[in-house]
């Protein structure tokens, strides 16, 4: 007989006679140590495989213990040294799962919001203020002087709770008929709604992203691929002899692990835009990233449709594969078979290439963690080029006051931030 208790997401403590054993990680990698042979599993769907690692199975021979290691061991199944490569094992490989599987996560779809009625002060709150201010100056000794006030207080209070209530009710009217417009503009696609809406949503992104314009059910994003210092850098596995092993990766399995987080961004950031915005059918998506000299080069691009977002996130064997047939045409990306992303030739490519040069003009990068890119006329929906003012993204009354990206105050005609160029969202 036995009990199990989960402490936190990824951790749960099992305690039987044989003694308390821990599990943690994601049932894709998980490690188990404590009282027996520390071990590792792993499984999707159905399907499972553990594996115990080598080591001490806790018993001690006649002789006793030697040292400290040794008594470490049979107490609690394994040593010091290999509870820390262990931790670090399960830490790279959390690491790795996150990088590849952005495009896994679930994004929350916005729906039709309510406006909520605000409470009012009770009418005994009311009744006691109105009866103190009354009362003031009223001799104690006027007893019926009192007495008609205090009555007088009641009917007041219930009188101003009236007033109150009708006054929230109207205020929740008005705040309903703005929220049940921005939801009708959100679903007729219009472009400072969809662009608000979708910019929040990246605010948290580890690829940043911005919205550069939003045409009729399409929108075109640029997206700020991560560098390869990201990366971990060391893989896990296991020896002949069943103990886990942390290696440094080869040059080969880099470029295929940046390949495949990249692609994973890149749905990610796609699915994300559909569920942020209910009515756009199509993504353009433009990946970006910096050359060794600081400067914008674009490494991937392509028009990805919803459903065949949804598809290939459900169905496809790896990122990689899955962001090749999320469009209707092929997606654009110059990687040779040795899996080495190069920038694209846009010789060919003549809207690529005078977006490249405006995106070069216009700084489009973020504050550090920032996952939503602001840049100038980028952001505001305003196409590259065309010199028109861009438009302000949030409503005048739910303006923010500092800039969330760097914290900079906010000027009363600024849309943008002077210092980071961040939306004012």
């Amino acid at each position: 007989m036995g009990f199990s208790v989960r402490l936190a997401p990824g951790v749960r403590v099992r305690m039987s006679s044989r003694g308390v054993r821990t599990s943690l990680g994601p049932r894709i990698a998980r490690v188990h140590v404590g009282a027996g042979r520390p071990g590792i599993s792993t499984g999707v769907g159905p399907f499972g495989y553990y594996t115990s690692l080598g080591g001490s199975s806790g018993s001690r021979s006649s002789g006793g213990s030697r040292g400290g290691g040794s008594s470490y061991a049979g107490s609690y199944g394994i040593t010091p040294a290999q509870h820390s490569k262990l931790l670090a094992a399960n830490e790279i490989t959390a690491r790795l799962n996150e990088l590849t599987n952005a495009h896994k996560v679930v994004f929350p779809v916005p729906a039709p919001a309510t406006a909520t009625v605000a409470e009012v002060e009770s009418i005994e709150v009311l009744e006691k203020r109105i009866r103190k201010q009354l009362l003031t100056g009223v001799s104690i000794f006027a007893v019926s002087e009192r007495k008609a006030r205090k009555a007088q207080a009641k009917v007041d209070a219930l009188a101003e709770q009236t007033r109150l209530q009708q006054q929230a009710l109207t205020e929740a009217r008005v705040r309903q008929a703005e929220l049940d417009l921005y939801w009708s503009q959100l679903n007729a696609n219009d472009p400072s709604v969809v662009i608000e809406e979708i910019t929040r949503a990246f605010g948290d992104n580890e690829a940043k992203a911005a919205v550069l314009s939003v045409t009729g059910d399409s929108a075109t994003i640029l997206m700020m691929a991560p560098g390869t210092d990201i990366l971990p850098g060391k893989k896990v596995g296991v020896t002949d002899s069943g103990n886990v092993s942390i290696r440094q990766m080869s040059s080969k399995e880099s470029r295929v692990l940046y390949a495949e987080m990249i692609s994973s961004h890149a749905l990610a950031t796609a699915s994300e835009a559909f569920a942020s915005a209910p009515g756009l059918k199509t993504v353009r998506l433009v990946i970006s990233r910096r050359d060794p000299l600081g400067r914008n080069e674009f490494i991937g691009a392509g028009t990805l449709s919803r459903e065949r977002t949804r598809t290939v996130i459900a169905e496809a064997e790896s990122a990689y594969s899955g962001l090749q047939l999320a469009g209707d045409e092929p997606w654009l990306a110059n990687i040779d078979n040795a899996l080495v992303i190069r920038a694209l030739d846009l010789r060919s490519e003549p809207e690529l290439a005078a977006l490249l040069s405006e995106i070069s003009r216009t700084d489009v990068d973020a504050e550090p963690g920032a996952g939503a890119v602001a840049g100038a006329d980028l952001v505001a929906g305003v196409e590259p080029g065309s010199g028109a003012e861009p438009v302000a993204i949030a409503p005048p009354a739910n303006r923010p006051t500092f800039c969330r990206q760097c914290g900079t105050r906010f000027a009363d005609s600024d849309n943008f931030c002077g210092e980071c160029g961040g939306a004012r969202v």
